[in-house]
């Protein structure tokens, strides 16, 4: 997982306008609820197998980075940066 809040100041999410990409969340799901009407159906959903984690070896840490508007931008941990 990338962390493009980092390094304060310099990162990718600070380019990011606040007006365009806000969020918020609801305070509990009673509210949501109580919102949809009677009658109104819920599913839940376990996306755990959405996620993977792949382990880097530490010498090949050097290795991870993107490429976004013709900029090469490093991992943290590529930067020496603990995971």
């Amino acid at each position: 997982m990338e962390n493009l809040s980092a390094p304060d100041g310099k990162s990718v999410n600070d380019g990011i306008s606040k007006e365009l990409a806000s969020l918020s969340y609801v305070t509990t799901i009673e509210d949501v609820v109580a919102g949809l009407g009677k009658g109104a159906l819920m599913a839940k959903m376990d996306i755990k197998q959405a996620y993977r984690n792949i382990p880097v070896l530490p010498q090949d840490r050097l290795l991870l980075g993107m490429e976004w508007k013709g900029l090469m931008l490093r991992s943290p941990l590529a930067r020496g940066q603990p995971p």
